[in-house]
Formats: C-alpha cells, sequence, structure tokens
C-alpha cells in the first residue's frame, strides 16, 4: 500500500493500482530522443506486474495492530516484503518469461540499490540475520535468472546485446516506477515537488539521462526535461481516502475503506518550457 497524507486523511493507493499507472507510462514511452523499448509487450507486461504480489495483502490491508495505522509498503516486515514478491514473480513467469526476468531484477534490486541505481530502499539498520537472509534470496533469483535466460537466448543473437537489453529495460522499469510513485503520493503533506531520476536509458545504446521531473505549484502538472513521451499525456490512479486516527482494529480499518470514497489522482505529463 502507498500512503500519503494530507490535512488529517490519509489516501491509500494499492500497489496492483500504482503497476498499472506505470504500465500506462510504459505504453507512451518512446519518441525522436527516447527508443521504445523491445521486446515491447514483455516490458510493458513487466512494469504492468512488478507488484503482481501485493494484491492479496493491499486487499486485507497489511496494519499495524500496536500503532493502529494501516502499513506502507516501506514497513513490511523483510521475510513478508520477500514472500508477496516471491509470489508475484512466479505469477509473472506463468505468463510470460522475459517480464518474470525483469519482476525478479526489480524485487532483489531494492535490497541492493536497485543494481546501482540509487539507495536501496531496505538496507538501512539491518542486524545480521537479516542481511543474510537478503543475500539468500538475491542468490536465489540470480540462478533463477539464468535458467530463464538461457530458456529465451537464441545461439545465434549476440549475447552481450541480449544481456545489454535487459539490464536497459530494467533501468527503464526503475523509471517507470519511481514515476508513478511520485505521482501517487502527489497530494502528500510533505510532498517534494521536483525528483531526479537517474540513470535513464536513452535506447539501446549505453546512453543515458538524468530526467527532471517538477510538480508546478498549485496544479497536477508534471514538467519533463528531457520529455521521454510520444506526447503531452494525461494518467490517473484510484485511492482511498480515510481519516487519519487510530483505528482500533483491522475490523476497524477494514469498515473505513469499504466505506471510503474513491479519489481519483490525476496528472498531465508535458516537456518543460524552453
Amino acid at each position: 500500500m502507498i500512503i500519503s497524507k494530507t490535512d488529517g486523511r490519509l489516501i491509500l493507493v494499492q500497489q496492483v493500482d500504482h503497476a498499472v499507472l506505470a504500465a500506462d507510462l510504459a505504453s507512451r514511452w518512446g519518441n525522436k530522443e527516447f527508443t521504445t523499448p523491445e521486446p515491447f509487450e514483455s516490458v510493458r507486461l513487466a512494469a504492468e506486474k512488478h507488484d503482481a504480489g501485493w494484491v492479496s495483502p493491499d486487499r486485507v490491508p497489511l496494519f499495524d495492530a500496536e500503532a493502529g495505522k494501516p502499513l506502507s509498503f516501506l514497513e513490511i516486515d523483510l521475510r513478508k516484503h520477500a514472500a508477496f514478491y516471491g509470489a508475484g514473480v512466479s505469477e509473472v513467469e506463468s505468463i510470460d518469461i522475459y517480464a518474470a526476468i525483469l519482476c525478479s531484477m526489480h524485487w532483489t534490486g531494492l535490497y541492493r540499490g536497485r543494481w546501482g541505481t540509487a539507495f536501496g530502499m531496505l538496507q538501512k539498520n539491518l542486524d545480521d540475520e537479516k542481511k543474510a537472509f537478503l543475500s539468500n534470496v538475491v542468490r536465489e533469483q540470480e540462478k533463477r535468472w539464468i535458467e530463464l535466460k538461457d530458456r529465451l537466448w537464441e545461439p545465434s543473437d549476440s549475447r552481450r546485446l541480449f544481456e545489454n537489453n535487459i539490464w536497459i529495460n530494467y533501468e527503464l522499469l526503475q523509471a517507470w516506477d519511481v514515476l508513478s510513485l511520485f505521482i501517487c503520493m502527489q497530494l502528500d503533506d510533505g510532498f517534494d515537488r521536483s525528483r531526479v531520476i537517474s540513470p535513464v536509458p536513452t535506447g539501446r545504446g549505453q546512453d543515458t539521462v538524468e530526467l527532471k521531473v517538477v510538480l508546478l505549484a498549485a496544479t497536477n502538472v508534471f514538467e519533463f526535461d528531457p520529455f521521454p513521451f510520444s506526447g503531452e499525456i494525461e494518467v490517473s490512479v484510484e485511492a482511498r481516502e480515510i481519516e487519519d486516527r487510530i483505528y482500533a482494529g483491522l475490523a476497524d480499518i477494514q469498515e473505513a475503506l469499504r466505506d471510503a470514497p474513491v479519489r481519483t489522482i490525476n496528472a498531465v505529463l508535458v516537456p518543460a518550457n524552453p
């Protein structure tokens, strides 16, 4: 669950809806400066399914009984976090092997600084037992990649280009994930209205750029420099809005969510003024 706070309210976006938004961004990616990813359908599916394991937990939802609050995706116990993502990757593997590789890379990248592209989300203040657990998770997934890649790679094709393209698509997935989170969180009281995302691949070569994104004051318009989409676009994601209070238990918050109005978070994505 992605949770933001505004004016004494909690705005909750389910991970699956955030992922659909990421896929919307992927679907419109590409212009004269940015190459459309290949294989397109598999990469777009990876964006749509990269949080597939969170569908059931978000429906419950996960709850901190001591604090009386719903849990955000950043507060989950590491073993549960790994179990959710593991189930999601297995689900994607049954649909599309290439997409499953990217989803597995995304999952393990959260424990490894997004594989050198950013500081890891779940690395701080871990004891030796947790570090060992995460290292084992990563090693097992890396073994999984070997088997899945062998099923996809054609010996007549360059292995170097095949591997390079996978990592390019991984970095694109990270850009869409971060952009989607940025859009989902725009109503938060402490929202930082500017963001730099890097590295963002421009094509199938080695070139990358820093993507500067700014939410214009008192609007839902996001300016991009450079602009990576096929044209100006409008996107949205659904959220539930509930009181920011202490909830007596899981049943209490479930009732609040059942009665909560659906709030649509909109965004307009445009090029920055020259």
